[in-house]
């Protein structure tokens, strides 16, 4: 029991730390590109959340966003 809850934090902790680098990725992208203006960092604050929390869920449920099955 006890290995199964450390192997499910160590895949939620890694899942985690995945989304973490691809929110910082697109949002240091989109950040680099764009001119700064005074609604940028509001702005570059939602697409990191959007994109975190997107690859967290894509992340987690994979087998189900990956089904072809149209039933």
């Amino acid at each position: 029991m006890k290995l199964l809850l450390q192997q499910m934090l160590m895949n939620c902790l890694f899942r985690y730390f995945i989304a973490l680098i691809v929110g910082a990725v697109v949002t240091g992208t989109v950040a680099y590109f764009e001119p700064p203006r005074g609604e940028s960092l509001i702005l570059l604050v939602g697409i990191a959340q959007v994109y975190i929390v997107g690859t967290v869920i894509a992340l987690r449920y994979e087998s189900i966003l990956r089904n072809t099955d149209s039933s």
